[in-house]
This record gives structure tokens, sequence and C-alpha cells, in this order.
């Protein structure tokens, strides 16, 4: 009893410190967006701030509104270290499926230019960007390939991480372009063959499914 009492609080712990970190994200953002300039509104993440359509809809809020010269921005921020992914274990940014379609979704139903920025490191102002938009057509991509495998393969997919590929990542933001210094490449079929791996190495996609469900309603 005592061993499981202290898993959870280890748990909780856990919880807190992620939650603690990406608070802390948020805030170094905007100094880093007052640092260069960059007119802002940041969003309030309490229940009070936000309207009951958006409450009905089931739609997440984005940390600040940007504006730039280019065009005005939504953006997330996302405290996240990188993961290892592929046959090569190459190192990228990464959302669980629940997060990344509630940004799509939110994108799409308020007509709403949605942008992610990735803290870099702890504690450090330097941050990493990428579109929804090039997110979702290289999910769109991902998707239609594994619903050509088995039904095992889609039901394990399912709970995969997304891993975001350099190609979509955006390392400069400032007033005068907007978001900028993007890689100029296109994707291999190797994606396809390394989320089938990721896929395979799935022990138990419904309790993992639970558990990202849990994390995303309590964003």
């Amino acid at each position: 009893m005592e061993l499981s009492q202290n898993a959870v609080e280890s748990e909780k712990t856990k919880d807190q410190q992620k939650k603690e970190d990406g608070e802390m994200s948020e805030i170094l953002f905007g100094q880093y967006l007052n640092n260069q300039g960059i007119p802002f509104y940041s969003i309030k993440q309490n229940k009070e701030s936000q309207s009951d359509e958006l409450k009905n809809r089931g739609l997440r809020r984005p940390d600040y509104i940007i504006h730039t010269k280019k065009d005005v921005f939504h953006v997330d921020v996302k405290n996240r270290n990188k993961r290892p992914y592929g046959l090569n274990n190459e190192e990228r940014v990464y959302l669980n499926q629940f997060e990344l379609r509630g940004l799509i979704e939110l994108q799409k139903e308020l007509n709403l230019n949605v942008w992610i920025a990735f803290a870099e490191e702890k504690n450090s102002t330097n941050f990493i960007y990428a579109s929804i938009s090039e997110i979702q057509e290289y999910y769109s991509y991902i998707c239609n390939n594994i619903n050509k495998c088995s039904e095992e393969i889609k039901k394990k997919f399912d709970v995969c991480f997304i891993y975001i590929p350099e190609q979509l990542i955006y390392s400069n933001l400032s007033y005068e372009n907007g978001f900028y210094d993007r890689k100029k490449s296109y994707f291999s079929d190797s994606e396809i063959e390394n989320y089938i791996e990721e896929s395979k190495k799935v022990k138990n996609p419904n309790a993992i499914k639970r558990a990202h469900v849990k994390s995303y309603q309590n964003l």
C-alpha cells in the first residue's frame, strides 16, 4: 500500500513539474517577443477567460497572439525535449495526436493561423517553430499511408507520437519577417516505414490512449 501511494505521489510530482516547466516556457517566450520588439497579447488559460462557445466546442486556446508585418499568428508554446525517432534515431520534437488534432481543429473552426513554439532548452529563450498547416499536411500524408496497413498497426499508430521533421522547422521569428529560415527538402518513403516500426513497439494502446486523453484534458 505504501509503495502504491509513493507511486501516485511520484506521478503527481512529475505532472506538477511538467506543468511548471510549461508555464516557465510560456513566460520566457513572452520575454523573447519583448526582446525582439514583436507586439503580442498573452492569453490567460483559466476557465473564466474562455467563452461558453469555445468550451462547448472543446477548442483549446493558444498561449499568444503575435503581430508581425507578415501576418497575425496564434502561437501555442510547448516545453518539449527532442526524442529519438526512426531507424537512425534522429532527434525530433513531437506532439501526441490528441493535442495535434486539437490545434488543427482550433485553426479550422476559427479560421486562425496557428503555430507552435517549441522551447529548445529548459529555462531558455531559444525557440524553434512549426506551422500547424504544414504539420497537418505531413500528418495527412502519414495517416493516408498507415490506413493501408493492418488493423493492428492502425490501432497502435493512433497512440504514437507525431515527430516533426526538420523540413517543417523554422529557426527564427521577427517583426519584419514573421517565421523564417526553414530547410528546403522533401519527405522520403522511410517516414512511413519509421511510423510502422514505432507502431509495432506499442504494447498497450488502450492504456496509452487513456493517458494521452487525460494529459490533453488537463492542458
